[in-house]
């Protein structure tokens, strides 16, 4: 058995597809599923980030305490329809990078709210970029 995953099936050779069986389309994530996805990554990376080395604790990373996280990420999960899961990881790990790269080493809303501007962004080209390939098709 061989699985095969993509965001651009069109991509593979004609060879490929003409010898796959079954095909599964998977939707990108709703509102409850990013919120989910945006919970369990925000614990993975910023409350409980991973050991460098087995010898190294995880550097911790300080939230104000003002802030009604639950509620931050809620908003975020509304603003970023659209996005599949790994552009959710990927928007988690900018904030992780952020903070560690910050002067405080913190991580606040503004630094957030930044990332997630920026990755609006880029999410809004690669839209375009889908529908010049899809119209070249």
């Amino acid at each position: 058995m061989l699985v095969l995953a993509s965001n651009q099936p069109d991509q593979f050779d004609w060879a490929v597809n003409d010898r796959l069986d079954d095909l599964v389309r998977f939707s990108k994530p709703g509102q409850p599923e990013r919120l989910r996805m945006l919970k369990l990554y925000f614990s993975l990376y910023i409350l409980d980030p991973p050991r460098v080395a087995w010898w190294k604790r995880p550097r911790h990373i300080p939230l104000p305490p003002d802030v009604d996280w639950e509620e931050k990420l809620t908003e975020i999960s509304r603003r970023i329809e659209g996005f599949s899961g790994r552009e959710i990881s990927k928007l988690v790990i900018a904030w992780q990078a952020d903070a560690y790269g910050s002067t405080e080493g913190r991580l606040d809303e503004t630094m957030m709210d930044r990332c997630v501007g920026e990755m609006l962004e880029q999410h809004s080209q690669k839209q375009v970029w889908d529908k010049g390939t899809l119209d070249q098709s």
